[in-house]
């Protein structure tokens, strides 16, 4: 009889191990979409920019919003283009509309995007063109191409998407 308890009791646990944590349970991420980017050094510099540009709370808020976070490559390379040693060098103003360009008001997953489809951003309704032909891709008012390297990295006021390039919505003048 003793046995038998203790075969029910070890029973039971195993069960219960298997009851409290379903496959199907859906996980809701912790991070919200600046302390992702916080977490991450290779998006340091957007950390930076997204402070100067007083933009954390709007970032940390509710949402739900779509980020396209550009590497710290991607800044150095604008920087270097614009002739800029650092973010020091930008107005805060410049800094926020840049980072407007690249947040979106909805969650867009990789999935729904499709090849030329227009999306608009939270900076003046610009908008810029996805691509998926070669691989996924968006290119700015300007005609600037950027990678998309990593996607549907989720946060619970959205999702994030790393590019490889900093769209730029036309307040800096074209480039070439």
């Amino acid at each position: 009889m003793k046995n038998l308890k203790s075969l029910m009791m070890a029973f039971f646990a195993f069960a219960l191990m298997f009851t409290s944590c379903k496959e199907d349970e859906v996980v809701e991420p912790q991070k919200n979409i600046v302390e992702l980017a916080q977490a991450n050094p290779d998006l340091s510099i957007l950390v930076q920019a997204v402070l100067k540009a007083n933009l954390a709370g709007a970032l940390s808020g509710d949402g739900p919003l779509t980020v396209f976070a550009p590497t710290n490559a991607a800044f150095v390379s604008l920087l270097s283009e614009l002739g800029a040693e650092s973010l020091d060098d930008l107005d805060s103003t410049t800094v926020a509309h840049v980072l407007l360009y690249h947040v979106v008001g909805a969650k867009v997953l990789a999935g729904s995007l499709t090849e030329g489809q227009v999306v608009t951003t939270l900076f003046e309704d610009n908008t810029f063109t996805v691509g998926l032909v070669g691989g996924p891709k968006v290119t700015d008012l300007d005609g600037r191409v950027s990678n998309i390297k990593a996607t549907d990295i989720e946060a619970s006021n959205g999702v994030v998407h790393v590019v490889d390039k900093v769209f730029l919505p036309g307040i800096l003048g074209t480039r070439e």
